[in-house]
């Protein structure tokens, strides 16, 4: 049976996106994805065929990606950059997890599926799937939510 690395690099950096984006925001774990995903592209292409080219690529991937993306991704993540005004105030829905303000889950926004966590200045300890919550404000990439029967504190958005 021949195994078709260029797959096997794309589901590896797929799996590394997810981590980022679902369980470990803003640690970088998506430049290696990123890289992953590069390298499972030259393969298809038939560029590196030895392991130790495989790797050399995903390494140098990796570094290039970073280099390219790390100032606008930290721009994004300290809420710095803009984008994020016409989300607060908005209505939501918990659509997955459940959230409380120490574990995160997922709302449905205008079409959209964002990480979100209970605000802190919430009244509330849970808010349960299909919850209808306001985004009260963004923080390091991850919405910041109250119950939709709250008043949100929308006096420190970014």
């Amino acid at each position: 049976m021949d195994i078709d690395y260029a797959y096997l690099w794309m589901i590896g950096g797929g799996i590394l996106l997810g981590v980022e984006t679902l369980l470990l925001p803003g640690v970088g774990v998506i430049f290696a994805g990123l890289g992953a995903v590069t390298v499972g592209v030259a393969l298809l292409l038939g560029l590196p065929e030895s392991a130790v080219a495989q790797f050399t690529l995903f390494f140098a991937a990796t570094a290039l990606w970073g280099a390219l993306l790390w100032k606008p991704m930290r721009r994004a993540m300290s809420g710095s950059s803009p984008g994020y005004g016409d989300m607060v105030g908005q209505p939501a829905k918990v659509v997955k997890g459940g959230l409380s303000k120490d574990a995160n889950g997922v709302i449905a926004w205008s079409g959209s599926f964002l990480t979100a966590r209970l605000d802190p200045a919430s009244a509330r300890t849970r808010l349960d799937e299909g919850a209808d919550v306001v985004i009260s404000r963004m923080e390091k990439g991850v919405a910041l939510v109250t119950g939709a029967d709250e008043t949100p504190d929308t006096s420190s958005t970014v």
